[in-house]
């Protein structure tokens, strides 16, 4: 749908619904496993990962951020140089690994869950900011003579 919209209005409209729709399907998800956490961990692992029950708030707050992400990332992947998404993913992969490792060093175990949020956080800014560009790009655009 994206990359066959060619009026920038319609683009931010159609951004917007995809907004309001996805955000708050993930976060609900979200929210219900967090939520049943303890649930999830009995049924699905072993008892050794009780442990990680104080990870799932953060690892579901960065799922939602990255779907807030992603959104942002096939707009402009339809819009925009797909060889500028790829490098972006790439750097995002080093942003991550790169912030685990301080994030752990620093805060523990809890540390990885939170350079997930941090590292995604920043892609949906950055996707974001993509976007805005590409809007921004779209209305500068002359636009086409109508016959």
């Amino acid at each position: 749908r994206f990359s066959e919209i060619s009026d920038a209005g319609e683009l931010v409209r159609e951004a917007k619904r995809g907004l309001a729709i996805i955000v708050p399907s993930v976060a609900l998800v979200s929210v219900a496993i967090w939520l049943l956490r303890d649930l999830v961990i009995h049924i699905l692992f072993t008892a050794e990962f009780a442990a990680m029950r104080d990870l799932f708030g953060w690892q579901m707050l960065g799922n939602t951020l990255k779907m807030v992400g992603w959104l942002f990332g096939y707009l402009l992947l339809a819009k925009a140089n797909a060889l500028a998404m790829a490098a972006l993913e790439i750097v995002t992969i080093v942003v991550w690994w790169l912030l685990s490792l301080a994030f752990i060093a620093h805060n523990g175990t809890i540390g990885a869950p939170q350079a997930y949020v941090a590292t995604y956080a920043l892609y949906a800014v950055a996707t974001f900011v993509g976007v805005a560009f590409v809007v921004r790009r779209m209305r500068a655009a002359p636009r086409a003579a109508v016959a």
